[in-house]
């Protein structure tokens, strides 16, 4: 015979309530992303180290190097002298009568045709031209970008043509660069 035994479970049940709270709040963020526009130079002068009477020398190359996070771009221009020590274009030599003149802004020569004349080259020597006194207001442009491009690098060299003549000694002035944001277009409403 079997025997049932009588199993008794005895338990609780209880629910404990449970509420649930939702909260927001917003907080503005804002933060900014400073403008940077440099500009550096690898070496700090040129020079033309055997120029011979009656001969053309070219210099090393200088690396010009303009970095920017603009989104406009850059504009990268350069102008001779200084207002202080050299008041004109010229290479100049403090025993000499005769300077190297400048070549012409405008001009695109491969080959120095004109005796005691000096140029700018951004080709290794390809093509030459002339820069403007420093004090003028149109600067030459060597290189201008129309966004954030980042780093850009230009080689800058010179070169100079010798007269037999010419008196022997160190010919100088100053080449300055300037570097300028480009400006940043207003944003325009739809329909305009």
């Amino acid at each position: 015979m079997k025997k049932v035994i009588p199993l008794l479970i005895i338990g609780t049940l209880s629910a404990t309530p449970v509420v649930a709270l939702s909260s927001e709040t917003s907080s503005d963020l804002s933060f900014t992303f400073e403008p940077m526009l440099s500009l550096s130079l690898a070496e700090t002068s040129l020079s033309i180290s055997e120029l011979y009477p009656g001969t053309f020398g070219r210099s090393n190359d200088m690396r010009v190097t303009v970095n920017t996070n603009s989104i406009s771009g850059y504009t990268l221009s350069a102008a001779v002298g200084d207002g202080e020590t050299y008041y004109t274009t010229n290479l100049e030599n403090v025993t000499s009568a005769t300077p190297f003149t400048s070549l012409a802004t405008n001009a695109n020569v491969e080959t120095f045709e004109t005796d005691n004349t000096w140029g700018y080259t951004l080709n290794s020597g390809t093509t030459y031209s002339g820069l403007p006194y420093y004090g003028e207001t149109n600067w030459k442009v060597l290189s201008q970008t129309a966004d954030n491009s980042g780093e850009k690098v230009l080689y800058f060299g010179i070169a100079a043509k010798a007269s037999d003549s010419l008196a022997s000694g160190e010919y100088k002035n100053i080449i300055q660069f300037r570097v300028i944001a480009n400006p940043i277009p207003e944003e325009q409403e739809p329909g305009d």
